[in-house]
């Protein structure tokens, strides 16, 4: 295996957003520093500043951390020596507006990147590894390890999604940050826990029958019928 062309810290609390970018770095061979807390992100830090540990070259870090002040962190990245890059991640709005962008500027922080979702989900991957890597000083993408992740990632949502609770189905599309057991999202694995027995499913009516025909049609998304 190569060296790491870079090592990125990741602070996200969203178990979805955290499998994704976490995949999506390892693709592009970057080291990845995992935190899902202040806390843990405020450790890490001190570790490494207090060691010989590889620095990273760029946070990312989710906006909506609890207990953290992401324009707090931004200034104060700014005004350390030798100042660490860090790009804003949103996991609540889909889009990011122009005042939204304006202001984690204002604060110091290069970006700040919208979620992913299941139905763009290539689309908002690719936008943000470029991002990431241009942050990195303009590392070239990877493309083939990239297709090859996404047609995984593909896979191991469609997976998750048709094993998953309502809860969790909930949390892709809504993203909640809402923490699951790491095995929720374990790439090209099944979830290995017994499901219920399945209750007997009454006869329906010709009215019925009718009505869940028009509803397979239909998609809910954000809670807008379509």
């Amino acid at each position: 295996m190569t060296n790491p062309r870079a090592t990125v810290l990741l602070c996200q609390p969203c178990d979805f957003q955290r499998w994704v970018w976490q995949r999506v770095l390892i693709s592009q061979n970057l080291a990845v520093i995992l935190s899902a807390s202040a806390a843990s992100l405020s450790e890490q830090l001190q570790e490494i500043n207090s060691s010989t540990k590889t620095r990273p070259h760029v946070i990312l870090m989710d906006r909506q951390t609890p207990d953290l002040d992401p324009e707090q962190f931004c200034r104060g990245s700014l005004e350390n020596n030798n100042p660490v890059p860090v790009i804003l991640l949103e996991s609540s709005e889909a889009e990011i507006n122009h005042q939204q962008r304006q202001a984690a500027i204002a604060y110091g922080a290069i970006d700040i990147l919208p979620p992913f979702e299941p139905d763009t989900l290539a689309l908002k991957v690719i936008a943000g590894t470029k991002k990431v890597l241009s942050a990195l000083g303009g590392l070239t993408i990877h493309n083939d390890p990239l297709v090859s992740c996404l047609l995984e990632l593909k896979q191991d949502l469609e997976n998750a999604q048709s094993l998953s609770t309502p809860s969790l189905a909930n949390s892709l599309n809504n993203h909640e940050v809402v923490e699951h057991p790491v095995d929720s999202f374990a790439p090209s694995e099944s979830n290995s826990k017994t499901l219920p027995p399945l209750q007997p499913v009454p006869s329906l009516g010709n009215s019925e029958k009718n009505a869940l025909e028009k509803a397979r049609h239909k998609r809910v998304y954000r809670g807008r019928v379509y």
